[in-house]
């Protein structure tokens, strides 16, 4: 069962989750093969991150985002990817906003298992470089056991992941309402449940509530 759940959005929150040197989001969901799990994870960098270069015409960043997945107590990584980001603006104060995002996003399918998620920015006109490591559980959906699957906030009703639609955390947009994206495994013998969702910013406020059967498919609300 898939959920897409709607609620209000509340005003924009822009600060910086502590400790962090760039926002970030991992989803593991269901894959495409019998026990293996798709995840998903998406970065945002911020303009004022990077060093900006001026030119004849532009202002110019360079850098370079890499993840990697290692095994936990392992120090070879299964997984490494990266791709090179040129940007080019046109006006210095765009240069140093803290409210431009650059987004990222990265695919690859685990087995359940305990991993560590690596990413990796160097900004290639400054050498600057920030790491962020996570290490998180891949668990197994399947069995007796009832499992929701990772909660991601979307802007909008798509579920098709592009990262421009997933919010980074604490920077929920402006807007009348956003969207709740989860999954919820529930053994055929589970019966009918329910399913609801609190503010936890606002002493655990009841934003709604769903029942949900084995044989639902989709949800929205």
């Amino acid at each position: 069962i898939f959920l897409l759940l709607v609620w209000p959005s509340w005003p924009a929150q822009m600060n910086d989750s502590k400790g962090k040197t760039f926002d970030y989001e991992y989803a593991v969901l269901p894959g495409s093969a019998t026990n293996k799990y798709l995840v998903q994870a998406f970065n945002w960098n911020r303009n004022s991150n990077l060093q900006f270069i001026k030119t004849d015409s532009n202002y110019t960043a360079r850098y370079q985002i890499n993840f990697e997945v290692y095994p936990i107590k392992s120090i070879t990584a299964i997984f490494t990817q990266d791709t090179t980001v040129t940007v080019h603006l046109k006006k210095y104060s765009d240069t140093i906003k803290r409210s431009v995002l650059q987004r990222h996003q990265f695919l690859i399918e685990l087995s359940p298992g305990k991993y560590q998620f690596r990413l990796r920015m160097v900004d290639l006109n400054s050498d600057v470089i920030m790491i962020e490591n996570v290490d998180k559980k891949v668990p197994s959906f399947s069995g007796e056991k009832i499992v929701l699957s990772d909660i991601l906030l979307l802007k909008s009703a798509d579920v098709a992941f592009d990262e421009k639609n997933v919010l980074p955390p604490n920077r929920v947009p402006i807007q009348d309402q956003i969207f709740i994206y989860a999954r919820a495994f529930i053994p055929a013998n589970a019966g009918v449940l329910n399913l609801a969702v609190y503010r936890r910013q606002q002493k655990e406020v009841l934003v709604g509530e769903e029942r949900l059967s084995p044989r639902s498919e989709e949800r929205r609300g």
